[in-house]
This record gives structure tokens, C-alpha cells and sequence, in this order.
């Protein structure tokens, strides 16, 4: 409805009320629309008119604290929520806390922070390439035209402008003692720049705001994969000594995912699940039903091929060269021990009696590499 219809026969002035909520250089009038439910409206104002205005102050102040410190309530409550389905009460320390919000919050500044203490990403971008390469050898024989497409694909290190960072962040200052203070401020910061991006030309937007927050994504327009480098960090990812078991299980194992990903769009999914079965015959999933021949329902599907597919990978590297075995880790065992800490977390047993997941679908194997009975 409009905001002049909802100003009429009410007791608040809510057009005077929005422009105060929003930045003053965004323009509103009584002929803008707005999306709200009438029976909210009319209780909203039976408690402002009936509540004395230091109880509603207290209530704004706090709510908006709520709203922008991600640090207190929802985290928090997810984790709670977490904890509830584990039968556990541990919470992550407070440096990783820390480095999630940050992320979270300014996911270039780190990423470019990254980039500029790499060393080598000439060598990264060969490591990404010879993981791909020996990918490729299974799926050869599923597909001509999509193989050959996946054969010319380039890697490319995504890495944000410096120039439009420095730019975008130019009137955020934050003290290096208060957490609470710099979360505020970094809330204030992007929400500022969000309502200024709204009045500009979309397209400038997206060259402006394309933030990565995948590891790795398949550009399909210009047949790249991009590696952020948010991912290529310690204790595994690339380094120029890493066992090649770690590469294959954990930068791997996503890049498997994103060309799944691709031949599922460039392909027919009714033919998805075959063409995925041949990867391996010994592959297999609970879930395969299909909604409208467009969507798998149960998306996993793509990761446990992806980490399929990647192992299947690494064993074809394995066949020409020679990894370094430890004391107590074969290299196929390293394998799955990167793999899965894409996915790492701590749970009790009971936590995967509500947890829907694929569990099956690498125990040949996972069996195989660690002896299991």
C-alpha cells in the first residue's frame, strides 16, 4: 500500500517516522509503497500509544543492538540451536568467533590481506590445473561436448580491486580495543553503503559489490573457475610442500563439485544420475528423485560425487607418481582427512540421528583406506 493510505485514520505519523529510520539522502514520500500487514500496524500502534516513551527508547536501542551485533543473538542462537541437536554445550573460542564476524563482515579486506602475503600464484594456479587434468580422465568418457568444454576451462585467482576497496571503506575507522564499538560501526558502514548503492545504475552495483563467498565458483559466461583466495590458507590448501594428498582432498574435492555443478546445467538432469553413476560403478546414493526434471531434491548429491570424483582423481595421480607416506597416514587416508575438513565440526553420536545425510556413499572407499569392518 501506499504510505498516504496508511496514514490515514492512524494515530502516528509513519511517513516522519520512516525518513527518521532512514539515511537523510535517501528520498521517501507518502507515495512510495510499502509491504506490511495491517493487523501489525494496528497493534504496533496500540503499544506506542499506550507505552511511555522511555520504555519504547530502551526498547529501539536494545532492538537495534540485537539487530547489528550478528557477535550476540543469532550466532549465539544457532549455536545454541547446534548445541541442542549434539547434546553438547561447547562453544567455538573467542578468536574464531572473531574471524567469522570478520569475514562475515569485510570478506574483501580479508581475501585481499591473503592475496597480498602469497608468494607464488603462478604455482597455485599449475596445482589447480594438474587436479583438474587428472578430473577430467573419468569424465571423458561420459561426454564429448561437455568434457571438452571442461578441458578449456582456465583458473583464475579472484582477488578484490584494491583501488575500490580503499575507496569503499575510506570513512570506516575502527579501534583496535573495541569489538563492540567497531561491530556497530561495520554494521552502520555497509548498511550506509547499501542504501546509496540503491539510487545507482545496477550495473555499477554488481562491479562494485561482487563479493566471493564461495571457495571456488564456475564462471559458466567465460568458462573460468575462481579460486578465492579466502580458501588458500594454512594449515592445508596450497603450499610448495604440501602432500599432494591434501590438495587433491580439499581444493580438490570443490573444483569436482563446481564442474558436477556445470555438467548439471549444461546437461539434461534426467540423465544426471546416470551420467554421475559412470563416474565410478561402485558409486551409490540413497536420493535420486527428481522435481520437474530441473531440481534434485536432495542436493548433496554434488557434494559426495564431488569428493567421489576427487579421490577417483587422486588415485589416477598416484598410478604416475609417488606421495610421502607418514607414520600413521597413508596417502589415501590424507585424502579423506582434507577432504572433510571443508566440512569439519565436532559432534556427539546423537547429533546424527536428526541429520539428514548422505553416509554411504564413499564407504568402499573410505573402507578401503582405513581398514574398516
Amino acid at each position: 500500500m501506499l504510505v498516504s493510505q496508511l496514514q490515514k485514520n492512524s494515530t502516528v505519523d509513519w511517513l516522519e517516522l520512516i525518513k527518521k529510520i532512514l539515511p537523510y539522502d535517501v528520498p521517501f514520500t507518502e507515495n512510495h509503497n510499502i509491504s506490511v500487514s495491517l493487523e501489525y500496524i494496528q497493534s504496533l500502534e496500540q503499544i506506542i500509544n499506550n507505552s511511555s516513551k522511555r520504555v519504547l527508547y530502551n526498547y529501539l536501542i536494545w532492538r537495534a543492538v540485537l539487530e547489528r551485533i550478528n557477535f550476540l543473538p543469532e550466532a549465539i542462537r544457532k549455536q545454541n540451536f547446534k548445541n541442542s541437536r549434539a547434546s553438547t554445550r561447547e562453544n567455538p573460542n573467542k578468536e574464531d568467533w572473531c574471524i567469522l564476524n570478520t569475514y562475515q563482515s569485510l570478506p574483501h579486506v580479508k581475501n585481499l590481506i591473503i592475496y597480498t602475503n602469497l608468494t607464488d600464484t603462478n604455482q597455485i594456479n599449475e596445482t589447480a590445473k594438474r587436479i583438474k587434468d587428472y578430473i577430467l580422465l573419468p569424465l571423458f568418457k561420459l561426454d564429448s561436448d561437455a568434457s571438452r568444454k571442461i578441458a578449456a576451462t582456465q583458473f583464475n585467482l579472484a582477488r578484490p580491486n584494491e583501488s575500490v576497496l580503499i575507496k569503499y571503506h575510506k570513512n570506516l575507522s575502527l579501534e583496535e580495543n573495541d569489538y563492540l564499538g567497531n561491530s556497530l560501526k561495520t554494521y552502520k558502514h555497509l548498511l550506509d553503503n547499501y542504501y546509496q548503492i540503491l539510487n545507482k545504475d545496477g550495473e555499477d552495483w554488481a562491479k562494485e559489490e561482487n563479493i566471493i563467498r564461495k571457495p571456488v565458483n564456475f564462471v559458466s559466461s567465460q568458462n573460468v573457475i575462481e579460486l578465492s583466495t579466502a580458501i588458500l590458507r594454512k594449515p592445508h590448501y596450497y603450499e610448495n610442500d604440501i602432500n599432494n594428498s591434501t590438495n587433491f582432498g580439499s581444493l580438490g574435492a570443490l573444483i569436482s563439485q563446481e564442474i558436477i555443478n556445470e555438467l548439471n546445467l549444461e546437461e539434461k538432469l534426467e540423465n544426471y544420475t546416470n551420467r554421475i553413476l559412470k563416474v565410478e560403478n561402485t558409486f551409490k546414493t540413497r536420493t535420486t528423485e527428481v522435481q520437474d526434471k530441473h531440481y534434485i531434491i536432495d542436493n548433496k548429491i554434488v557434494g559426495s560425487s564431488g569428493i567421489k570424483l576427487a579421490y577417483s582423481a587422486y588415485n589416477n595421480w598416484l598410478n604416475y607418481h609417488k606421495d610421502e607416506e607418514f607414520t600413521d597416514f597413508t596417502p589415501q587416508r590424507l585424502f579423506w582427512v582434507s577432504a572433510v575438513l571443508n566440512w569439519c565440526a565436532i559432534n556427539k553420536q546423537d547429533f546424527w540421528k536428526t541429520e539428514d545425510l548422505v553416509k554411504n556413499d564413499f564407504n568402499l572407499e573410505f573402507n578401503s583406506a582405513f581398514g574398516c569392518k
